[in-house]
Parts: structure tokens; C-alpha cells; sequence
């Protein structure tokens, strides 16, 4: 079912292309009424909630997580506002790692710094390599979210986990 958004004029367009004719023309998101850190503190709480509910998904003891929805809020952040809100996604992280029982040092920090870092990481392939457009309407915009944003990105968070676990095994 399409979701349709009324416009002047009587013309009618889905809300990611209503979003994109409201924002600044770069892709980024116009918002009004909040500070920079406010969303940045929205954006913790969001992502907090999303590892909350990766985290009930999980198989197993909670330890494999097939989904991992704080990958998707992170990178769309990144996509729609800016680079500007990473540290809403570190310090989510890092709230996540806190509430679920992990000890604060390298493992946390690391996988903290991991996502973070995937999130930045996959963003920037998208614009730089595609010129990345959030509405979607393009097969290259679509394939290279499946593409470059999960196939590239999700594997530097893998990569800062267990490079942290790693660090944290040889310095005990």
C-alpha cells in the first residue's frame, strides 16, 4: 500500500520524496525547533531502543543477532542529518553495552567506536561512490543500500568487535 502525502496544487508524492523537496537540496534534513544536541540525545534514545529490540530478536543465549536494527537507525542518521550526530550513535552504543551487562573497557568501547565507525564508513560509500539519494527512487540508490551500506559497512563493526575482544584477551 503507498502512503501518499498531499501537496499544493493537488499533486500528491510518496513522504521520503516530500521529505527530500523539504530539505536543503544536498540530501540532508531540514528540522526545526531542536538544537543539534537534542537530536543527538533523540538519536541515543533511538538507538538504545533499536539494540533493545535487536537484542530480544536474538537466537540463541541473546548472543547472535540475525538483525541488527541500530545499523539501519545509525546510517540513515548519518544519511538524512549529517556526520554531525555520530556521537548520538557512540554514546547509544555505549549505553546499550552498559544496560545489557557489558563491563566498560576495550570490548565495549571498541564495539561502541565499530558501529560508529560502520555507520560513518557505509554512509560515505554511498555519496561518494553512488551520490546516494534517500527517497529511493533509483535502482542504484536501492542496490547500493543492500550493496555497499551492508555488504561494506556491517563487517568494520564485526572487525572493531572482535579486534576489541582480541585486545581485551591478550591484555588479561
Amino acid at each position: 500500500m503507498l502512503l501518499l502525502v498531499p501537496v499544493l496544487r493537488r499533486k500528491w508524492m510518496t513522504p521520503a520524496r516530500f521529505m527530500l523537496r523539504v530539505g536543503t537540496g544536498s540530501g540532508r534534513m531540514k528540522t526545526a525547533g531542536l538544537s543539534t544536541i537534542s537530536r543527538i540525545v533523540i538519536l541515543m534514545a533511538v538507538y538504545f531502543l533499536g539494540g533493545i529490540v535487536g537484542n530480544v530478536s536474538s537466537l540463541g543465549n541473546g548472543s547472535i543477532e540475525l538483525v541488527w536494527p541500530p545499523f539501519g537507525i545509525g546510517l540513515a542518521a548519518i544519511l538524512l542529518f549529517g556526520y554531525r550526530f555520530w556521537p548520538g550513535i557512540f554514546f547509544g552504543a555505549v549505553l546499550f553495552g552498559v544496560t545489557s551487562g557489558q563491563p566498560l573497557g576495550y570490548v565495549m568501547l571498541g564495539s561502541a567506536i565499530g558501529q560508529t565507525m560502520g555507520a560513518i564508513i557505509g554512509s560515505y560509500l554511498l555519496e561518494r561512490f553512488l551520490q546516494f539519494r534517500p527517497d529511493l527512487a533509483r535502482v542504484r540508490d536501492v542496490a547500493g543500500l543492500a550493496g555497499l551500506a551492508c555488504l561494506l559497512g556491517t563487517p568494520v563493526t564485526a572487525v572493531f568487535s572482535a579486534s576489541s575482544l582480541v585486545l581485551s584477551a591478550l591484555r588479561n
